[in-house]
Parts: structure tokens; sequence; C-alpha cells
């Protein structure tokens, strides 16, 4: 679902429900300020990844050395990967070779339970090689086998105003409508030193120059001494 509609909530709900039924849940996100919304850990910290630079049966190996770690996935119930869209394709044959061979089982996920969260029009695999050639994961040959049930979130709390809401979603397809663009159109101006903004307004500018010289502008109003 699009940012906004609820995920990090939803997350929150299924980690307390699995709770409550005594199961235990590998909590993670690919990135750490992801994690921090719902008191989780990086996906490579909850491996045991030292190496990022490490995949494969080389990474496996290191893992197999972390007595905290191997216990840590054979305990493991239900995993959630959330942000799951910026994980590369690698690291996810990664994290299927790893639950598979630490648990000993043939099953795709090592037979784990795994949630898998994010946004997949929001973010794209981070891929330090080459970011041109990034793959998702659903390419995964027999992710569709194996993954599902697919849930999609499609109210947004976080965005009330519907023009605004109806932007958003276009424009992470790719499709806005002239109507969309229409709307933008009469929010557009060609100054800001001209432009008739509310006291309040947040300010989204492409360059530190640009940042600064309105920062500046407005420590000059504050009142008080220099």
């Amino acid at each position: 679902g699009h940012g906004g509609v609820g995920k990090t909530s939803l997350i929150k709900h299924i980690i307390n429900t699995y709770a409550r039924k005594g199961l235990n849940v590998g909590n993670t996100a690919t990135t750490a300020t992801a994690a921090t919304l719902t008191d989780a850990f990086t996906l490579e910290r909850w491996l045991g990844i030292s190496d990022v630079k490490l995949h494969g049966k080389a990474l496996l190996h290191s893992i197999q050395q972390r007595k905290d770690v191997v216990e840590r996935i054979r305990d493991t119930n239900v995993l959630i990967i959330d942000e799951c869209s910026m994980m590369s394709y690698e690291r996810y044959q990664d994290v299927k070779l790893i639950l598979k061979e630490i648990r000993q089982s043939k099953e795709y996920f090592g037979g784990i339970t795994v949630i898998l969260a994010g946004d997949f029009l929001q973010f794209e695999p981070v891929d330090a090689e080459d970011q041109r050639s990034v793959q998702f994961i659903f390419e995964d040959p027999e992710f569709h086998k194996h993954v599902h049930d697919t849930i999609e979130l499609k109210h947004n709390y976080r965005v009330i105003c519907p023009k605004l809401r109806s932007i958003l979603e276009n424009l992470e397809r790719g499709r806005l409508t002239t109507q969309n663009i229409t709307d933008l159109k009469s929010r557009s101006f060609d100054s800001m030193k001209t432009a008739k903004l509310p006291s309040n307004a947040i300010h989204v500018l492409p360059t530190w120059k640009e940042v600064n010289t309105v920062n500046y502008r407005f420590l000059q109003n504050l009142k008080g001494d220099k």
C-alpha cells in the first residue's frame, strides 16, 4: 500500500496478535529508519550479517558461526520484513538460503511464515554495485508460487485532501490525469518572492543554497535578541 495507509500500525497489530498466541516473531526492516517505527531490527542485524558484501555460501558460513543467531532463526515462527521493496534480489536469495540451511528445511523460507510489507512503487531495491540493473524480489521465479496471499491497504489516513491524494497515487504510477495536471498548475508560481504562501507553509527545495536562503529569511524574522 501507499505511504499513509497504515502499514506500520498493521505490523504492530500483527506482532501483538502473534505474541498473544505465544509465537516468536522476528520483526525486521530493510532500513534503520523503518526499523525504528516498530522497534524492529534491521534485517542484516537480525540475520547476524556483519559484512554486507558477503553473499551466498560465504555469508551462510559466517552466520553459522554465530550460535545466538542460529538459535534465533531456529526459534522463529514468523518473520516480518518491512520495506521489502528495498531488499536487493541477491539479498533475498541469501535470506532463503540462510533460513533453509539453518532450519534444515527444503521449504521456501525454511518453514517460517514470512510477512513482506512495503510498496514496490515507492522504493526500488538498493544495489551498491549498479543501481541501473536492479531486480525486484518478486522477479524470483518461485516468488508467486510460494507467496500466496497479498493484502493491499488503500485508505490513506495521512493525506486528507482528495486532490493531493489523487495526485500522489497517480504520480507514483506515472499516470497523472488531466485534472491532476490542472490542479498542480493552479498551485504553481514563478518566484518565491511573489508567491502568496501561508506563514507555516512547508518548503521543499532542490538545492542547499535555496534551503539556506529560506532558513536565513525565517531566522531574520524571529523576534528577540540577536
